[in-house]
């Protein structure tokens, strides 16, 4: 599947990977911009930390850190932006 954005740049879906027992979701995305190489990006979506409370296992953020180590660069990205990105962030 791929998206066409307004400004020319295009979102090809590339492949998903099921991580911690059906848990953690790493979808791989390709993102064409005009002008700039392909960049390949890799979304992890954590389901099991809900908002405004604690993972159920207290060592998940820091498998989570270990999956993340072998990339240069990250962001980190919740709805509110204060607990569970700050607490990415602060490990």
């Amino acid at each position: 599947m791929q998206i066409q954005c307004g400004n020319g740049t295009r979102v090809e879906f590339m492949d998903i990977q099921i991580l911690e027992d059906g848990r953690l979701p790493k979808t791989r995305l390709a993102v064409n911009a005009e002008g700039n190489p392909r960049q390949t990006v890799r979304h992890f979506h954590w389901k099991k930390w809900p908002d405004r409370g604690v993972p159920t296992n207290q060592l998940a953020p820091l498998r989570l850190l270990n999956y993340l180590n072998p990339y240069e660069r990250i962001v980190v990205h919740c709805s509110a932006g204060i607990g569970r990105t700050g607490t990415i962030v602060a490990l």
